[in-house]
């Protein structure tokens, strides 16, 4: 299955980071807000590759909560998955 290969799941992961930027950057120009989208811009212009670093660490990170608390939220909605939790 395409799921259980590492490199694509991780293919995929990257495309989730990038589509989260892209979309924060369209949102911020088109709205004309200063925020990390904007931000990022700017510091891949300027090559500040720290910022760039930093951001991606925050992308990265909330990326991983959000995965994290949805495989969580599955146990509350799903009752199969309730009962296949029990010993």
């Amino acid at each position: 299955s395409r799921w259980k290969n590492p490199r694509l799941t991780g293919h995929f992961s990257a495309e989730i980071n990038t589509a989260l930027l892209g979309g924060v950057v369209v949102t911020e120009s088109v709205f004309n807000l200063p925020g990390i989208g904007r931000l990022t811009v700017e510091a891949i212009l300027s090559r500040d590759y720290p910022v760039v670093q930093g951001v991606m660490l925050v992308f990265a990170f909330t990326l991983v909560v959000v995965n994290v608390l949805v495989d969580l939220s599955y146990a509350l909605f799903d009752p199969r998955i309730r009962q296949d939790m029990r010993p």
